[in-house]
């Protein structure tokens, strides 16, 4: 019997142990129709690599704003409750691709009583 082992690791390690150029053939592949912002995706990279995070979130306000492509919000609230300790995390919008409408993002804006 095989044993698959689950590794997770945050963006950061990943960030860390994988450069741009072994994501670019996934990205020829996977995102033809934005080859044309290679250089943007490269700067983000590398604004990402180079980020620090935030350990103190005492007396911050979270409000989640995803969305996503199909997978739904899957553990991303509870996540950022155990990684933004000492934040009062308030309930999240989540939005389908490109489906929120400014209504509904105000509703949610509005209920957070911020």
């Amino acid at each position: 019997m095989e044993i698959i082992k689950l590794i997770i690791m945050t963006l950061k390690e990943l960030l860390t142990q994988v450069g741009f150029d072994e994501l670019l053939p996934y990205l020829e592949k996977h995102e033809p129709e934005h080859l044309d912002n290679l250089y943007d995706f490269r700067e983000a990279y590398d604004i990402l690599r180079n980020m620090k995070p935030a350990n103190n979130f005492e007396g911050k306000i979270v409000a989640p704003f995803c969305t996503h492509g199909g997978g739904g919000a899957s553990s991303t609230y509870t996540d950022i409750k155990n990684l933004a300790q000492g934040a009062e995390v308030k309930e999240g919008y989540t939005s389908y691709e490109n489906s929120a409408n400014i209504e509904e993002i105000g509703k949610w804006i509005n209920s957070l009583n911020l």
